[in-house]
């Protein structure tokens, strides 16, 4: 996944100008949360696991805390 986002986005391996959101079933399952996290290991701040999409604030302090700096925003 990652390999194919880099060549896509044509950025150098310092950037990652994704950020892959895994939501409901996927993220519920411990099987399924364990291997979207062995895919993404060494960029995690680029994953986000949302178990309660009824809660919004999981999506917005991950977004401040881990995104928004990358945009230099």
């Amino acid at each position: 996944i990652i390999k194919s986002a880099r060549e896509i986005a044509k950025q150098p391996t310092a950037i990652i100008p994704f950020w892959w959101i895994f939501a409901e079933d996927m993220v519920t399952d411990e099987y399924y949360a364990q291997e979207i996290m062995h895919w993404f290991q060494g960029i995690e701040k680029h994953v986000l696991l949302w178990k309660d999409v009824e809660n919004k604030q999981p999506v917005i302090e991950h977004f401040e805390k881990h995104i928004r700096p990358l945009l230099g925003l």
